[in-house]
């Protein structure tokens, strides 16, 4: 009776933690197979988010308004405009890869990227990839390396044969191997499949389409390593122009395109907290995949994530609905039409990707902007010549020991929201000589809207904001927040999809126990 009793009590919790079991009476070794397959379902893919360590690749700047630093010398200010890298031509791999054309996706500035820390294959090694919310491939440094740049410290390059879980994605006919605009493929003459991606810099990837075992470490209440079989991506032999720059072991890919992992997982939510890089590089954010419970902790404020259906390679980007921008408070005499989709959808519109490095706007917004800066700064600093049209930089001299007090920005949005921009979002330090500090504006030019000009906002000014992408309600949700709060992400915290977790793995090895007696 007592034995009954308490299977009965543990049934009922296991049926509240979201199982359904027979009753004791059916087939004890039924349920019993039943349960263990479950169990180990459970165990070998861990529930919840999934939550990557993020930090910054940059070298620490002195910046006397934003924090302490380590002095640098002065950058090319004429290179610091809208980056275009150059890209060998040498494909060897294959005659097909010299002839496979993609669409350019965004990435730029290579001094200023995100990397988020994973691992990859059977046994899995570690790997650091440049987070980009504006392409969808995830694609790592793969040997034998006909073309590859140096890996981040500490990072090996990945090797297919030492990964029991690798596997070639295999093809009959170039129309077998999965593509679409931003990601070229073909068949070759052994059934797999080749891939070239380009980005917006020059830089460009090749190699094959293969399959291997990601793992996301997380401590979370003992909770398994999250693993995902199967996932999808490009072996790179030939990377051009991205990682001798970015010292990176690849780039994960995270729009809405049928490659990204957000597609491959069925992610209807994701978020991530981009540390603030002036103030130290020794620190983490965080980038998670699903549901966060810090999330539900703030007060997030969304505006309408915008469908632009001009095209599918377009349709694939996360697009918001800007409606002006203000400086000290003051709203700029910017036409509504800057911030548009054309009707073709060819151009214009506002696009928040954490692959670009700062906030670029058309000229018919830029130049407004540029202008009201101008007013604040002129007469209190001298200007740079940078080289670059449009950018506005300032030398301070070294004996004053302090950057120019930027006015204040605010980035208006559909649905109220308004993203307030402190004064290191606005104003950025490239370096010195031996004279002078150099500030410029941290905005660029996009060029205009006929000439197929978008608005970018870019990681710059994503520091220290928590944003949400909420798919499946189709919006965008930012707060203020420090991210580096902690100095390191903390992938121990108190996740409550992960206790729910841990409570169903208990409940099932109870009543394992108890049917076993």
């Amino acid at each position: 009776m007592q034995r009954s009793f308490l299977t009965y009590a543990l049934l009922v919790a296991c049926a509240s933690a979201g199982l359904v079991l027979h009753a004791v009476s059916a087939d004890t070794l039924t349920t019993t197979r039943r349960l263990l397959a479950e169990l180990r379902e459970e165990l070998d893919k861990g529930n919840g988010p999934i939550t990557f360590p993020v930090f910054h690749k940059d070298l620490q700047n002195e910046d006397y308004a934003y924090g302490p630093g380590i002095p640098t010398s002065i950058l090319e200010i004429s290179d610091i405009g809208p980056t275009s890298s150059p890209a060998s031509n040498g494909s060897n791999i294959s005659s097909l890869m010299q002839d496979m054309k993609s669409t350019i996706v965004t990435l730029d500035e290579p001094f200023s990227q995100y990397f988020a820390v994973f691992h990859i294959g059977t046994p899995p090694i570690d790997i650091a990839v440049i987070i980009d919310t504006g392409s969808q491939l995830l694609w790592i440094q793969c040997e034998p390396c006909t073309e590859c740049g140096t890996q981040a410290d500490g990072y090996e390059i990945f090797n297919p044969n030492k990964s029991n879980s690798f596997a070639f994605l295999s093809c009959s006919t170039e129309n077998a191997c999965p593509g679409d605009d931003s990601v070229a493929t073909a068949c070759d003459k052994y059934g797999h499949c080749y891939y070239r991606v380009t980005y917006g810099d020059k830089s460009n990837s090749s190699g094959y389409l293969a399959t291997d075992t990601l793992t996301v470490g997380t401590t979370a209440l003992s909770a398994p390593p999250s693993k995902h079989k199967d996932v999808v991506f490009g072996c790179g032999y030939i990377n051009e122009g991205i990682e001798a720059e970015l010292n990176a072991s690849g780039l994960l890919g995270l729009d809405r395109g049928p490659f990204s992992l957000i597609t491959q997982l069925d992610v209807s939510v994701f978020a991530h907290c981009l540390p603030n890089r002036i103030q130290s590089t020794k620190v983490s954010g965080y980038l998670t995949l699903g549901p966060s419970h810090l999330t539900s902790t703030v007060n997030l404020q969304y505006t309408p994530m915008i469908q632009n259906n001009a095209s599918k390679f377009l349709s694939q980007f996360y697009y918001m609905n800007m409606t002006g921008i203000s400086v000290d408070g003051r709203l700029l005499n910017i036409p509504s039409s800057a911030f548009e989709i054309t009707p073709g959808g060819e151009s214009g519109g506002t696009i928040i990707d954490s692959g670009t490095t700062l906030t670029s706007f058309v000229d018919e917004a830029f130049s407004v902007l540029a202008e009201a800066f101008s007013r604040t700064l002129d007469p209190l600093f001298k200007r740079a010549e940078t080289g670059t049209s449009g950018l506005l930089c300032y030398q301070v001299p070294l004996s004053q020991r302090r950057a120019p007090v930027p006015p204040s920005v605010t980035l208006h949005f559909d649905n109220n929201l308004n993203l307030n921009l402190s004064a290191a979002h606005v104003l950025r330090n490239y370096g010195r000589d031996t004279n002078y500090d150099y500030y410029c504006m941290a905005f660029n030019n996009a060029g205009s809207i006929d000439s197929g000009g978008r608005n970018f906002i870019g990681n710059f000014q994503q520091q220290d904001f928590l944003v949400e992408y909420d798919i499946g309600n189709s919006r965008i949700g930012f707060a203020p927040y420090i991210c580096n709060k902690g100095n390191s992400v903390d992938t121990t915290s108190f996740d409550i999809t992960r206790w729910l977790s841990f409570q169903r793995v208990f409940w099932i090895a109870a009543v394992l126990f108890i049917l076993i007696l």
